[in-house]
């Protein structure tokens, strides 16, 4: 029960929506440990909530990349924003994205949303990077990108997005010259659920029309 309670304290310090806090946690809690959920086991879980309450609460977890639909058997697409209709058939899947269960593991520890630990867990449990460089080129990318973000609204996330070319910027302001280094960590980024492939749908604003979209429940709280 105290590990619920500090998810949904975590929680509460960046998504301004009550009514799905708690659902959303005993979510969270259940599914920090898997990679996959069914919709049967969020239902089994959440016995007595309602239906719709419970697909507000997946469509948001969504909406935060913090729990999205899993690829189906015809369906293979790598970016986030293809993955965010959500289905209330039991037998469908929903996918724990790793940084999510770092992210959750601790906040249920501390009542802290604390994206920084989370990036160096992620980094040391599925690959074998050096988490400190990990977390030097992480916190490069949240300088870079929290000049310039849509902020979010009472209906939405806010959206973090970053060109290729400012990506391998970042890579060559560290001292990652070699285009195989940079590469490599694309992959890893990817990997870990930081980020996503993506067409930017705002590159007047950005101008650049593709890149990779960046985890917001990471960056909201990562300077």
């Amino acid at each position: 029960m105290e590990n619920l309670k500090n998810i949904e304290g975590a929680l509460k310090s960046f998504l301004d929506k009550d009514e799905i806090i708690s659902p959303l946690a005993s979510v969270l809690e259940y599914g920090s440990n898997r990679d996959q959920v069914s919709y049967r086991e969020i239902e089994k879980l959440l016995r007595g909530v309602s239906k719709e309450t419970i697909k507000e609460t997946l469509s948001w977890a969504a909406q935060w990349r913090l729990i999205l639909p899993s690829w189906g058997k015809h369906f293979r697409s790598l970016s986030w924003g293809d993955r965010m209709i959500i289905s209330t058939k039991p037998e469908i899947k929903y996918e724990v994205l790793r940084v999510t269960q770092c992210l959750v593991k601790r906040a249920a520890q501390t009542g802290l949303w604390n994206p920084e630990e989370a990036v160096k867990e992620v980094f040391k449990t599925i690959t074998d990077i050096d988490t400190a460089l990990a977390l030097q080129i992480v916190r490069g990318i949240a300088k870079r990108v929290h000049k310039e973000f849509r902020v979010g609204t009472e209906e939405e996330s806010p959206y973090y997005f970053i060109s290729l070319d400012q990506l391998k910027g970042i890579f060559d302001e560290i001292g990652l010259t070699e285009r195989k280094d940079s590469d490599l960590w694309v992959i890893e980024l990817k990997a870990t659920d930081i980020m996503s492939p993506t067409v930017n749908l705002m590159f007047s604003t950005w101008g650049e029309k593709s890149g990779f979209e960046l985890n917001p429940s990471l960056f909201v709280k990562l300077e």
